[in-house]
């Protein structure tokens, strides 16, 4: 595997860019590294890996001291942008989530935005996006409230045991 993910790294697969941070981040064929796991994460990132931008996302978006990375919201937001292009269900989960929520100072509460971005999310299937869909649809965040569409889609997230979903489809 180590082969095949080094060879890909030299004809930039941005794949293989993200497999190998993933190497070095768990310690999977290589020595844990942290600087290599950094390293082949901004490469990946930079070569258009979606998964690779989310996470690199999730780094900007609080920092982390650890992997010398200081904490850029602006940075993160622009990352998630670029992986939500690309259909990441992460990344829209995020953008979502941000919306509907507002980070002051960076990004305005805009609930129908948010809503966007959710209903984006869902439909790529993540558990965590279910929810989040359900639950604004639930309460009207940026949609009118719909609870036959808050109940298929936290019944959803249940089934794939998100814990506030199971909480909320006992209700």
């Amino acid at each position: 595997a180590l082969k095949l993910v080094q060879k890909g790294i030299r004809k930039d697969n941005a794949e293989a860019h993200y497999l190998m941070s993933q190497m070095f981040k768990e310690g999977i064929s290589v020595p844990q590294n942290n600087s290599g796991y950094t390293k082949f994460l901004n490469s990946a990132s930079a070569l258009g890996d979606d998964d690779a931008q989310t996470e690199l996302a999730h780094l900007y978006m609080s920092g982390n001291e650890e992997l010398y990375i200081t904490q850029d919201i602006r940075k993160g937001l622009e990352l998630y942008q670029k992986a939500a292009e690309q259909g990441n269900g992460e990344a829209l989960l995020q953008l979502g989530c941000i919306n509907r929520d507002g980070i002051e100072g960076y990004v305005t509460q805009d609930p129908e935005k948010g809503y966007q971005y959710l209903q984006a999310a869902a439909q790529t299937g993540l558990a965590r996006a279910l929810f989040e869909y359900g639950y604004v649809n639930l309460y009207g965040w940026g949609c009118e409230p719909n609870i036959n569409e808050a109940v298929r889609y936290i019944s959803a997230a249940a089934e794939q045991e998100v814990p506030n979903a199971y909480k909320l489809s006992l209700i």
